[in-house]
């Protein structure tokens, strides 16, 4: 070998050394990282046998959040250390280690030394030591998270049930592009629809109010004040069926994320209805004193002059003015019959009650009904089933029926048919008076039984008045139905004693 060769073979050796040194230096410098990556990470970090599971070694993280120091499980296996609270987990986990290589995202319960239960999400590689198999397992603490999201859970489920409990209507609607995304129990009755026949619907309060005039007003006002406060609107329930007067209320919320409005509408149907009917009772008591106090006093002076006009209507010299005087007493005994009214509506307690049957009184006053009925030509058709005995003033009732049958006579064309119906059910004894006339107007219906309210060309609007007198005297109740088809008027009274 000449001193060239020689030359070249130590310039090879001297580079070759060089590359070893900085081999050795970059596998400190990686065995410093992966040192400082798995001591000194805040994730929880092991690395086990393959073969047998036996922990090699074990971060100060791994120790810590369960409860061991290092050294007590280092040469362990989780077994020995009872880590896992549910051996299926670890089962599946080493199968999916076995057959993958690895392990992603892998959520899972592990119990620390004092018997706590932790929950962790684990990554696991198999990786080579110095020619044995073994795995990097990664983990990180997510016990807090957990919490919180059974916590969140919870308290979404409250809510779900307060949100449910609520008996006034709920909707809430997406703001974006205006699909329902949830409602209440009590939308979901008084409409009575399911809840998949409503989630994603659009345009719901379009046919849920009544009045296209009261869906402009609402957008209106939604739009100037970004919400709603207790407007009165009338609402037709999706199922059909009467309308409904609701309070409307429409607030902005945040609905898991997204800008949604609130839509609470108060069914106050009953209030207005009670309200309406405690006006009507104020103004028959009113009536009712100012007959008391002057209906005597009128009577006086008018008998005396039907006296007089009677006396003149004999004499000779007044045959001539015979019609005139004959309408003036007709005038006399129409206004002593307004009179008679007025009384009747001024009683309250002034009544002699006593147990009688229903149907026994309308067959006293059944000749006077079919007498006006074929006066009329009207049909007369009665169904008088068995009832109990009620406690009632027999004047009274008489004067209820009478009342009730001549009103569904006047409001029917000639050739209609005047039905008369008794029957008991759980809410009393029922009388039903039934005409086959054009209806009630809905402008009327809720002022019926207000004094002078008639729509008779000749009437007083004092017969219903009386009728509600009546009935508020023997703690009964009046109800209405209403169509273009004909009216029922249903009294019912409370049977046995009052």
């Amino acid at each position: 070998m000449t001193d060239k060769n020689i030359f070249a073979m130590e310039q090879y050796i001297l580079e070759l050394e060089a590359r070893v040194a900085k081999l050795e230096q970059a596998l400190r410098v990686s065995a410093d990282k992966f040192s400082k990556a798995f001591y000194e990470s805040g994730a929880m970090k092991a690395i086990a046998r393959y073969r047998d599971g036996v922990l090699i070694d074990v971060n100060e993280s791994f120790a810590s959040t369960l409860g061991f120091a290092r050294d007590e499980m280092i040469g362990k296996t989780a077994l020995e250390l009872d880590l896992w609270e549910d051996l299926s987990q670890r089962q599946e986990m080493w199968e999916q280690v076995s057959k993958a290589g690895f392990v992603k995202d892998w959520e899972s319960k592990v119990r620390t030394k004092s018997g706590e239960v932790c929950y962790v999400i684990t990554n696991v590689n198999l990786i080579s030591i110095a020619g044995e198999q073994c795995v990097l397992v990664s983990s990180n603490n997510i016990t807090r998270r957990k919490k919180a999201e059974k916590e969140l859970i919870s308290t979404q489920v409250l809510l779900n049930r307060v949100f449910d409990s609520i008996p006034q209507s709920l909707i809430i609607k997406s703001k974006r592009d205006g699909t329902i995304i949830e409602v209440n129990q009590a939308f979901l009755d008084k409409n009575r629809v399911t809840r998949s026949e409503v989630i994603g619907r659009r345009y719901l309060l379009q046919s849920l109010v009544a009045n296209p005039e009261e869906v402009d007003r609402c957008y209106e006002i939604l739009e100037k004040n970004g919400f709603i406060r207790n407007l009165e609107v009338r609402f037709d329930y999706i199922s059909g069926g009467e309308s409904r007067t609701v309070l409307l209320n429409v607030v902005p919320i945040d609905w898991m994320g997204e800008d949604c409005i609130l839509i609470v509408s108060n069914d106050i149907t009953e209030l207005r209805r009670y309200q309406s009917e405690i006006s009507r009772l104020d103004n028959l008591n009113l009536i009712g004193q100012m007959a008391a106090g002057v209906a005597h006093e009128i009577r006086n002076p008018m008998t005396s002059i039907k006296g007089f006009l009677q006396m003149f209507q004999e004499q000779k010299k007044y045959q001539e003015d015979r019609e005139s005087i004959e309408l003036m007493i007709e005038e006399l005994d129409r206004v002593n019959d307004i009179i008679t009214a007025f009384l009747k509506i001024s009683q309250k307690n002034d009544v002699q009650v006593k147990s009688m049957n229903l149907n026994e009184c309308i067959g006293g006053v059944l000749q006077l009904i079919i007498a006006d009925a074929l006066k009329n030509d009207i049909f007369l058709e009665t169904q008088l089933e068995h009832t109990p005995e009620i406690m009632s003033d027999k004047g009274d009732l008489k004067q209820l029926v009478l009342n009730l049958t001549r009103n569904a006579i006047e409001a029917m064309p000639s050739g209609g048919t005047l039905a008369v119906h008794t029957f008991e059910d759980e809410g009393g004894v029922n009388l039903v008076v039934r005409d086959e006339g054009n209806g009630i107007p809905p402008e009327i219906l809720d002022k019926i039984g207000t004094p002078f309210l008639t729509t008779k060309e000749n009437g007083t609007g004092l017969g219903l008045g009386v009728c509600y007198s009546i009935a508020e005297r023997h703690n009964a109740r009046i109800t209405i139905d209403t169509s273009p088809e004909g009216t029922s008027f249903k009294v019912t009274f409370p049977a046995g004693a009052i």
